[in-house]
């Protein structure tokens, strides 16, 4: 990933935040995405954003509630 870059592809953004592409299109899918650039017919996240959005799960406990919902909860309970 490009460092110097001002604008993430999904990818590099998915990279940054390491995250699947399936979390993010989930993510997305909640709301909860972050807000897209689209120049030259390619959906971009800009740098700002890319901070914007980390600076919302302050910690981690509250980023793996954002990806993973009640799953594990859920998996827990079903699996004792």
């Amino acid at each position: 990933m490009d460092n110097t870059a001002i604008l993430y592809t999904i990818d590099e953004f998915c990279e940054a935040v390491r995250i699947s592409r399936r979390s993010y299109f989930r993510l997305r899918a909640e709301g909860e995405g972050p807000r897209l650039t689209i120049l030259g017919g390619k959906h971009l996240v800009s740098k700002d954003e890319t901070r914007r959005k980390l600076g919302r799960f302050d910690d981690f406990d509250r980023v793996e509630r954002a990806l993973w919902g009640d799953f594990r909860a859920d998996y827990a309970r079903a699996h004792k």
